[in-house]
């Protein structure tokens, strides 16, 4: 009973202030903008209007979970508290009813959530009458068929498309002006009632109804409205007509704008002067950027001129995009052929852009097989110019040393005899690592001839305790390199994100059973077990202490 009544005080609660919060901001005033029919309806809301009722509209869909059995804990509501949390919601919305149609995103917000209340697992609840217009639900999409077979959803979706259509031609048989704020006002009633990034298709579909897209271009820019900026702009390159200059540069000076220009302009297949100013305008900086701009269904000028870019970064990364669809979506031309391998052998990786590190990592597994020389030619570049750094970095983007194992090995040797010539000092692991792989015979002669030391091989063991210490563990052995050195070498940096006691048991586990399946190995292995031994029963005591003392 006592549960039951604290719930009924929360609804009262809750809508008495719903009701205050309503009423005190029942005066406030609203801009207005022409709708398709000629109708004023309000262009803005108010920031107090919109933070006001959204939250009580928000508190309504708490109490339509609480009716439909769904709780603030594990525990299953009961049927009172469900029919309680139900009319809850209701007299919430009840109260906001005459502000939310006022407010058509808030309104369409709430008919959301109101669906469920007309679920009939939701006991003795009618849920109250809330008008949204049709071409919000159209603009933000609110209609969709529940539990419908297939023949339904394909019927929904045919009807979807000829609304949506009709809606773009409406809003831009407007014209510019009325057109862009009756544009902007149900993108900003769509945000309202919780759509991201909505009007896309809308404005898409406007542009064939744009019959000056220049003026479209000018008034969206002017209010900010950056989806028709970049339908209209489409349309723009379509005609083959250009944009003022002036407005052009004003954009690409504009952090905010300069993406959408770039990237529609450099979509675009035909060079003209619009986009040869996009093209002079481009920095390294774009590069990261380009990538959506470069996706095409075959190779044409605008491509080109991004392969033969003066700035580096630019023509690598189209080289990169072009290299990865060739004999897929497109295919890059023959004649082409020789500034692809100059861009390509340029690029050198962009800081924090995921996808064209995966993009170059995917080509170059594609080039080993299929070009090894050029993959080569492209590592040789990157170790050549580390060579005035006084230190070897590891290769960039990141992960990219793993192709190296998969190249012949004649352009592996080549390879390493480039990066033993750097010198010692290195971050990171040893690419020996990758480009020696098992391969004793390379090792051997690459000792004799004085490229590779010791010293390198060590590098090579490193933490290493497969196949590679019985490769080059006896190699060692012969060339004067003592065991506890190459004990030292396969322990090193291991089990560091597990305690000491497992890293030194399964270490003197290793190095025991190396003695009995490697017999040449057995002065390492015995070394290695002993000492690991050691450091176990040492391991063992700071538990005991750490134990006591805690």
């Amino acid at each position: 009973m006592g549960e039951d009544a604290d719930i009924r005080n929360l609804v009262r609660d809750a809508t008495a202030g719903a009701v205050v919060q309503s009423g005190s901001i029942q005066n406030l005033t609203m801009q207005t903008a022409p709708s398709t029919t000629g109708a004023v309806v309000p262009r803005q809301v108010p920031l107090a209007v919109r933070d006001f009722v959204g939250r009580d509209v928000d508190l309504a869909g708490r109490w339509i979970r609480l009716g439909r059995g769904f709780g603030d804990t594990r525990t299953k509501p009961t049927p009172a508290q469900q029919e309680a949390g139900a009319a809850g919601a209701r007299t919430i919305l009840e109260s906001l009813r005459t502000r939310l149609e006022r407010i058509p995103g808030l309104a369409l917000r709430a008919q959301s959530i109101l669906e469920p209340l007309g679920d009939t697992s939701v006991p003795h609840i009618e849920p109250p009458n809330i008008d949204v217009e049709d071409d919000l639900i159209d603009f933000a999409g609110g209609r969709s068929p529940r539990n419908a077979d297939t023949a339904t959803i394909k019927d929904h979706l045919r009807i979807e498309s000829e609304r949506t259509e009709a809606l773009a031609r409406r809003i831009a048989d407007l014209g510019p002006a009325a057109g862009i704020a009756r544009f902007a006002y149900l993108a900003h009633h769509a945000v309202l009632a919780g759509r991201q990034f909505p009007g896309g298709l809308v404005g898409l579909r406007m542009g064939r109804y744009m019959t000056d897209p220049v003026a479209w271009y000018a008034e969206a820019r002017r209010h900010d409205v950056p989806t028709l900026m970049q339908t209209a702009l489409t349309e723009i390159l379509a005609a083959d007509v250009n944009l003022p200059p002036a407005m052009l540069e004003a954009d690409l000076r504009n952090p905010a704008r300069r993406s959408l220009v770039l990237h529609t302009s450099l979509s675009h297949t035909k060079i003209n002067s619009t986009v040869t100013l996009v093209l002079d305008d481009l920095t390294a900086q774009d590069a990261p950027n380009l990538g959506s701009a470069l996706f095409r269904q075959k190779p044409d000028q605008v491509v080109y001129r991004l392969l033969t870019h003066p700035v580096t970064e630019i023509a690598s990364t189209a080289a990169l995009h072009l290299g990865l669809s060739d004999g897929h979506e497109t295919r890059i031309p023959q004649e082409w052929r020789d500034e692809w391998r100059i861009a390509f052998l340029n690029f050198r990786g962009h800081d924090g852009n995921v996808h064209d590190d995966w993009a170059f990592d995917s080509l170059l597994e594609r080039l080993v097989d299929q070009d090894p020389d050029l993959v080569e030619e492209w590592y040789g570049r990157r170790l050549a110019a580390m060579k005035d750094k006084g230190y070897i970095e590891p290769l960039r983007p990141s992960g990219c040393e793993a192709h190296l194992s998969a190249l012949p090995a004649p352009h592996r040797e080549r390879l390493v005899r480039t990066y033993a010539a750097l010198g010692r000092e290195r971050l990171g692991q040893s690419l020996l690592v990758r480009l020696v792989g098992s391969d004793r015979d390379m090792v051997e002669r690459l000792l004799i001839d004085g490229v590779l030391t010791t010293t390198d091989i060590l590098d090579i063991l490193t933490a290493e305790r497969d196949d590679t210490l019985e490769l080059f563990g006896p190699l060692l052995l012969d060339n004067g390199v003592s065991p506890a050195q190459v004990v030292d070498a396969v322990s090193f940096r291991e089990g560091w994100i597990e305690s000491r006691v497992n890293k030194h048991r399964r270490l003197r586990d290793y190095f025991r059973d190396l003695g009995e399946r490697v017999p040449v190995l057995a002065s390492v292995a015995r070394i290695g077990s002993e000492r690991q031994a050691r450091l176990l029963d040492e391991a063992k005591q700071r538990e005991r202490l750490t134990r006591i003392r805690y």
